[in-house]
């Protein structure tokens, strides 16, 4: 639902929906390590802002599909090169 989201780390809806997808229990575990992996490279890699790793069970049996999100803030000063 367009006015919803899942949380990729409580996987409940923000504001709460009946009807929202949610992936398997299986696929839920992975997707929880997903998480906490790409949340170690964002901030390793972009020192900040805020990541979300969804899966998502495909119709073909044992198969999945997947996103990484990365959204941070950039500071227009602190894209500019003052050395180097």
């Amino acid at each position: 639902d367009g006015d919803s989201y899942r949380s990729p780390w409580s996987n409940e809806y923000q504001p709460p929906i009946d009807d929202g997808f949610k992936p398997s229990s299986k696929l839920r575990v992975l997707e929880e390590k997903c998480n906490h992996v790409f949340d170690a490279y964002r901030n390793l890699y972009y020192e900040g802002g805020v990541s979300s790793a969804y899966l998502w069970d495909q119709e073909e049996e044992a198969s999945f599909a997947g996103c990484f999100l990365i959204k941070k803030e950039v500071i227009e000063p602190q894209r500019r090169v003052n050395q180097g």
